[in-house]
């Protein structure tokens, strides 16, 4: 990972995921799955609940996004400046599935990073659940 929080200055030192990833070994990479598991069903028992939420017995989110925006880069230069820019506190945050090429300003990719250390040691987590709400603000839907 290349990170940069600013545009001045040097720029954070690189990371890697998994820890000890060596990019030429494909069995050092991790694994991102979404959906069901292909096959075998766990036999573990469930038995508790953790829940993970920015504040939350002291959990730290950190969150971001690049691409676009809300604004869809508006004020950009799509060439030179759009892929250096930071919306680090934007708000609001543009999250959506867009197909039409013609809307390629408005792509955007959002990250968030859930820490696990509430999860027991030694324990299996046999689902999760994400759940995204919209707080009481101006840009949010109007109930009336």
């Amino acid at each position: 990972m290349h990170d940069r929080d600013a545009g001045a200055g040097a720029p954070n030192p690189d990371q890697v995921w998994p820890q000890g990833t060596a990019p030429n070994d494909p069995r050092t990479w991790g694994t991102l799955s979404f959906g069901l598991p292909a096959s075998g069903a766990s036999t573990a028992t469930p038995n508790g609940v953790v829940t993970v939420r920015h504040g939350l017995n002291g959990a730290v989110v950190p969150d971001g996004h690049v691409g676009g925006g809300a604004v869809c880069g508006d004020g950009l230069d799509f060439w030179s400046e759009w892929g250096q820019a930071n919306y680090a506190g934007a708000m609001p945050v543009n999250v959506q599935n867009q197909t039409l090429i013609a809307d390629w300003p408005c792509f955007s990719r959002y990250y968030v990073t859930f820490p696990l250390d509430a999860v027991p040691a030694g324990k299996t987590v046999l689902s999760a659940t994400l759940a995204l709400t919209l707080p009481d603000s101006p840009c949010a839907p109007s109930s009336a």
